[in-house]
């Protein structure tokens, strides 16, 4: 392998992301978040890149650590979908979503899977600290 490949094992390549829906589901999944995220800015042309991150990360079971992006980047789609989850940002999505059932039911089970993990953690916070 030639050293001026331009590959840094440190940052990730950032590749093209498979688009998981089409042009009226989209509509109607930002439409679904104008209400919900208008401090957070959900019209911006990243929301729809941190979904279609979200659900490749749904899709293909890989860790959040192994989205094809740089190190700072995961963090922030992953302190992301924590926020949407505990905002309660997802239930409205989820509906939006309902002409593109494999999406919807991959993104259902990880922010259920998400949630229950979330806590189980808090529950054994709070056993040690009882203790």
């Amino acid at each position: 392998m030639d050293s001026n490949d331009g590959f840094d094992a440190a940052t990730k390549m950032e590749t093209p992301l498979k688009e998981y829906f089409d042009a009226s589901t989209w509509a109607r999944i930002h439409a679904s978040l104008q209400g919900s995220l208008t401090k957070r800015g959900a019209g911006n042309e990243g929301t729809r890149q941190f979904l279609d991150l979200v659900l490749l990360k749904a899709e293909s079971g890989i860790p959040w650590s192994d989205l094809p992006l740089s190190h700072s980047k995961i963090h922030n789609v992953y302190v992301r979908f924590c926020r949407w989850t505990d905002d309660g940002v997802w239930p409205p999505v989820l509906e939006a979503m309902s002409e593109a059932p494999e999406a919807q039911r991959l993104l259902e089970q990880l922010v259920r899977n998400h949630m229950i993990f979330r806590r189980s953690r808090k529950f054994r916070s709070e056993i040690l600290k009882a203790s």
